[in-house]
Formats: C-alpha cells, structure tokens, sequence
C-alpha cells in the first residue's frame, strides 16, 4: 500500500486567515503530531494517533485523535478514542469511540506530553458526550453506559479498539484486494483485447500472408538477382579497390622516393640557409665596416672640407704673403740700397756740411774781421765797395748755407721715412715667414689628409669590390634557390593533381560504398520484416498456414540471412580498405601540407634576403650620393677659394703700385 503524506498551502482563493493543512493520503502509520491543521484526504487509511490543533477526516482513522476541533466528514470513519474540544460529525460520518470533552489547558498539556491519555481516559470514563450525535444514538449511548459496569466498560472499549484495527486490516485487505482485482480484470481485458485483436489480424492477415510469401518469393528472387549484381559490383568494386591500393603503393613508393628528394632539398636548404646565415653575418659585418666607414669617411670628408678650405685659404694668403715677401724684398732690397746710396749721400753731405760749417765759420770769422777792418777802416772810401761786395757774397753764401740746411733737413726726413718703411717691410717679412711655415704645416697636414683621403677612396673601392662580389654571389644564390624552389613547386603541384586524382578515386569507392551501405540497410530492413512475419505466422494457429510454406519461407529467410551475412562481410572489409586508403591519403595529404609549408618557409627566407640586399643596396647608393655631394660642396669652396684669391690678387696689385709711388717718391727724394 502506497503512503503519502504532504503539506499544503491554501490558494489564493481561500480564506487569508486558514493557515497551510498536513494532508494524509494513502496509507499512513505512525504517529502525526503536527501544530497545523491536519487533513485525512478520502480512501485514506491511517493506522496511528493523530494530535493536531483541527482535524478533518474524510478517511479512515484508527487510532485517538487529540485537536481542538474535529470534524468527520460524510466519508469519515474514526475507530479510536477523541479528546476534543469541539467535535462535528457529518451525516453518515462514523465515530466509534470513546469521546472525551478537553479545555484548552489539557489540550496543551497533551499536545505537549500524550502519554497522560492512559489517566485522562481513566478519570474523564462515563463523563463524556457526544455532542453531534442523533438523539436516539446519545440517549442509547447514556443507557448503555449507565447499566455496564466500570469493567465493562474496559473491555468495551477494547474489544472497540481491537473492532477498529480488524475493520482497519479488513478494510487495507479489501482495497487491495479490489485493487489487485481491478488489475486483474484489466489485464484480463486487455490479454483478450489482444488476442482478439490478434485473432482478428491474423484472420485478416491469413489471406494476405499467401499472397505475401508469393509477394516474398517473387522478391527473394529480385533480392536474388540483386544480390548477383551485387555481389558483381563489390567484385568491381574490390578489383577497383586493390587497383587503387596498387596506385597507392605506387604513390607511396612515389612518396618515398619524394621524401628521399624532400630530405635532400631539406638538407640542401640547410646548406643554403647555413650559407644564408654565413652571408648574413658578412653582409652584417660589411654593413657595419661600411657604416663606420661611412661615418669615418664623412669625418674626414667634413675634416678634408675643413682643411682644404683652410688650405685653400692658407694657399692664397702663402700666395699672396709670397709674392707680398717677393715684392717686399725687392723694395728692400731697393731700399736697401737706396739706404746705402743715401747713407753715401748722407755722408757726402754731412762732409759738405762740416765743409760748410768750417767754411760758414770760416766766414764768420772773416766777417767778423772784415767788421773789424770795416770798422777799423770806415773811414776808407775805397774798402766801402769791397765791403758792400763782400756783404753780397756773405749773403749768398748764407742763403746757400741756409738751402744746403733745409736740404739736409729734407734728406733727415726722406731717410727717418725709408727706414720705417724697411722696419714695417722687415715686420711684412717676418710675418711672410711665419705664414710660410704655418703654409708648410698645413701642406704636409694636407699631404697627410690626402693620403688618407687615397686610403679611404682605396678601402671604399675595396668595398664595392667586396659588396658586388657578395651581391651577384648573393643573386647567384637567390637564383639557385628560387629555382629549387620553383621544381619544388612544380613536384608539389604534381604531386596534388595525383592526390586529387587519387581523392577523386576515393570518392567514387565511398559513393560505391554508401550505395552498397544503403543496399545492405534496406536488405536488412526486408530481413527483419520477413523474420517478423514469419514469427506471426508461427504465432498464429498451426493448422491455418501450410507446414510447407513455411518451411520454405524459413528456408528463403534463411537464406537471405546468409547472403545478408556473407555482403555485411565484404561491405565491413570494403569499409575497412576504404578507411585504410583513407588514412594513407590523410597521411600524404600531411606530408604534402608539410611540404608546402617548408617551401613557403623558404621562399619567405629568399624574400628576407632579397630584402636585405636591397636595403645594402639602398644604404650603399646613400653613402655614395653623400660622398658626390661632399665633392660638390669641395669644388663649391675651391671656386669660393678662387674668387677669393682673385680678389687678394687685385689687392696686391693695388699695394704693389702704391709701392712703386713711394719708391718714386723716394728717388725724387734722393736726386734732390
């Protein structure tokens, strides 16, 4: 017997203020203490005591009930003791027991220990009534218990209880036993259904199934035919499968021979790309040298442009200073010996002057006799003429005393100018000489940075030497393996139109194959609907189908199960040949994946170089193009240079004429 037991709420529809009930159904042993209402749902059998503050009995109840309120429903029976505050009994409900009125203070004290029940009853015996009994029955109730003594009444309420549990046990024994009937009855209904549905087939089907077996041998036979054309067809089918296995030896041992010429392209490319690397490393340390020489050679290009132009500078001034020396020292020693013919006239005239000096004292003195005489002979008429005569020539000596001494002192001036001329040309010649020796050093400076100009020009052209060598050795490389790599390609390509033709192959045997499969699921369809026809043909009554058609129908299935067997064979060794084809064209796909990759990998390293190459390339006509621009800016400053020294030119000119104007103004000076 199922138990169930349940709490339910009260809908939305209820009342707000029913709280939530325990609901009993089923079959329910134990004892239900609950402080919720308590529901005993109908064919509900509950062999326990029931303590809750309201309880509703729509089932059967053995057992006490304790509640504050009872009500027993039109379906209810209680076989049991109830301690109640308030007890309702609908009509046609049952109650039999004893009924014991409680408060709420014993109800409490019940709820919380119920093993006073035993005295409550003992003490509250005979007290109690039945408050919703008919009339009759509470009056029969009084009477009965008013004339039966106190033992008596025990044993009543015994043999009530023990009633209760018998009626409870009779009454779990009926609803099984109607159960168990009513599953009985229906499955005897339904057997028969059955079997008159069976019989009604099996009459319908009678007729049919003659036809059917004819239907199935006619069948049998196409199967037949069938099962030759097949069996044809996987016979083509396996010789075109062993053919393929043989192209797939053929393209393994291809494979092989590809993978041997793979190997050795590999080991090739090892070789090119360990060249690779090694011209990498040189292109790396060319690149390097040439940077730093570039940069070394920028340096003495800048510092070149520097000391050509201070070269050129210092050309021009040792130029001019040379000739400026040349022409000083001409006029030196022009001068030189105008000093010494001065020097001469000089003494010649500081001897006329001493002549003069003596001679001017000498007329002094003869002055100051002739005074003497003149004085002395004033009286004389005849010296007054010689006197006047002697004035005169007193007086024209003293005018040429007087001309010879302003020549002198001109000739002092014109000598105290040449010789601060010979000392400023002496400081123009010093200064001649330094620059000189300055114009020496910046030559061998020059020599210098000319050889090392040379060196560099000579290690630049080494340089491009070196840089074309490595560039077509480089192109001669990146062409080899562009070749390589374009055969690669060609064998690639080869080798898919073959794994495509060999795909293409595999295809038409998996169409073949599922054809065959299909075949082989509809045989099979038609092998179970035969065996299932046959088996209700065997089912049904013997004497209505032929011992003979069946027979031969077993034999036919028998048969065909056989030939079924013997095609599912050659299908499952078909399926494994085609997977093992496929599996060995998965794997040369793999190969020929992996190939392709390697060649990828490789025509992207021939890229990477013939990008480098470039970049050198690139980086090699930059540091050229600087080295012609340099040039340029050289010969831009060497014309610079000329200008400049053409314009000193004019300036030397300028100077040697003024020059030559002193040197006349000093000849005028000496002839005087």
């Amino acid at each position: 017997m199922a138990i169930g037991q349940k709490k339910q709420r009260w809908t939305l529809f209820s009342r707000e203020s029913e709280p939530e009930e325990y609901l009993l159904e089923g079959y329910s042993a134990g004892r239900v203490r609950e402080s919720i209402p308590v529901r005993v749902a109908p064919d509900t059998a509950v062999v326990s005591d029931i303590i809750a503050p309201q309880v509703v009995v729509e089932g059967l109840v053995h057992g006490f009930i304790i509640a504050r309120e009872l009500f027993i429903a039109a379906t209810g029976r209680v076989w049991g003791d109830v301690y109640a505050t308030a007890v309702t009994i609908a009509p046609q409900g049952q109650l039999n027991g004893w009924l014991s009125t409680i408060d709420e203070q014993t109800y409490t004290s019940l709820y919380e220990n119920p093993q006073v029940l035993v005295n409550l009853a003992a003490s509250q015996n005979g007290s109690s009534a039945v408050k919703a009994l008919p009339p009759q029955l509470h009056t029969a109730a009084n009477e009965l218990l008013n004339t039966l003594p106190p033992e008596r009444v025990g044993i009543l309420h015994l043999l009530q209880q023990e009633a209760g549990t018998a009626l409870a046990a009779r009454l779990e024994l009926e609803q099984e036993f109607e159960r168990r009937l009513d599953e009985t009855h229906v499955q005897a209904l339904n057997e028969a259904t059955s079997l008159r549905q069976q019989e009604a087939m099996f009459l319908s089907k009678q007729g049919e199934s003659r036809q059917q077996i004819a239907d199935l041998q006619a069948q049998l036979d196409v199967r037949a035919r069938e099962l030759g054309e097949r069996t044809a067809e996987i016979s083509t089918a396996h010789h075109t499968i062993e053919k393929q296995a043989d192209e797939l030896l053929d393209l393994q041992t291809h494979y092989s021979m590809q993978t041997a010429e793979l190997s050795a392209a590999q080991q090739r490319i090892e070789q090119l790309q360990g060249q690779v690397q090694l011209l990498e490393r040189q292109a790396e340390a060319t690149a390097e040298r040439i940077h730093s020489l570039d940069i070394a050679l920028q340096d003495s290009l800048q510092r070149g442009s520097e000391q050509e132009e201070a070269l050129v500078r210092w050309q021009e001034l040792a130029e001019l200073t040379e000739k400026q020396a040349k022409e000083a020292k001409a006029e030196l020693d022009t001068l030189s010996m105008q000093q010494r013919e001065g020097a001469q006239t000089l003494a010649i005239m500081r001897d006329q002057r001493n002549r003069l000096e003596q001679e001017w004292d000498k007329a002094q003195d003869e002055i100051t006799k002739l005074k003497k005489q003149l004085a002395a002979q004033a009286e004389q008429p005849n010296l007054a003429g010689q006197v006047a005569q002697l004035q005169k020539e007193l007086e024209r000596k003293v005018s040429e005393l007087n001309l010879t001494k302003q020549a002198m002192v001109e000739s002092t001036g014109a000598l105290a100018q040449a010789k601060r001329q010979m000392e400023f040309a002496e400081q123009d010649l010093k200064r001649v000489r330094e620059q000189e020796a300055a114009l020496g050093l910046a030559q061998e400076q020059i020599r210098k940075l000319h050889e090392e100009q040379t060196d560099l020009n000579q290690e630049l052209n080494h340089i491009q030497g070196e840089h074309r060598l490595l560039k077509v050795d480089s192109e001669r490389r990146i062409t080899a393996l562009q070749q390589d790599n374009q055969r690669a390609r060609e064998r690639l390509q080869e080798m898919q139109g073959q794994m495509t033709a060999s795909q293409a192959v595999l295809q038409a045997a998996e169409a073949k194959l599922q054809q065959a499969t299909e075949r082989e699921q509809q045989q099979e369809k038609l092998v179970a609907r035969l065996g299932h026809e046959l088996q209700q043909a065997q089912q049904a009554q013997a004497n209505q189908v032929p011992a003979v058609e069946l027979e031969t129908l077993r034999a036919q299935l028998a048969t065909l199960k056989a030939d079924y067997s013997l095609q599912q064979s050659q299908v499952k060794q078909l399926k494994e040949e085609v997977q093992s084809s496929r599996s060995r064209l998965q794997a040369f796909e793999q190969e020929v994946e992996t190939y392709r990759q390697q060649i990828g990998q490789q025509g992207g390293r021939v890229a990477e170089l013939q990008g480098e190459l470039v970049e050198h390339d690139l980086r090699y006509k930059q540091v050229l193009a600087g080295a012609r621009k340099q040039a340029a800016e050289l010969q831009q400053i060497k014309q610079a240079a000329q200008q400049r020294i053409a314009a000193l030119q004019a300036d030397v000119q300028k100077a040697r004429q003024q020059v030559q104007d002193l040197t006349a103004v000093l000849e005028r000076y000496r002839k005087k």
